[in-house]
């Protein structure tokens, strides 16, 4: 398994900028977990995108459903 650090940069890897909607009102995360990490956080310090392990599995959480159809998040 993949340590939270090596998870991210993996996310990272080739990502420059982000533009979510601006339209789009999320919700906060909480993060629970040694393996959960945040991906995005808003300049308030909340977590709009995080990501953990499960299992032997990945998952990336996103806390509005328009960031999803995105193209600029599909990387």
């Amino acid at each position: 398994m993949a340590t939270p650090s090596a998870a991210f940069e993996a996310l990272m890897n080739g990502v420059t900028s982000w533009d979510v909607p601006e339209d789009a009102v999320p919700c906060e995360l909480l993060l629970i977990g040694e393996a959960s990490f945040p991906v995005m956080v808003n300049d308030m310090g909340q977590v709009l995108i995080a990501a953990s392990s499960y299992g032997r599995g990945r998952l990336v959480v996103v806390s509005h459903e328009d960031y999803l159809v995105e193209a600029q998040l599909t990387p």
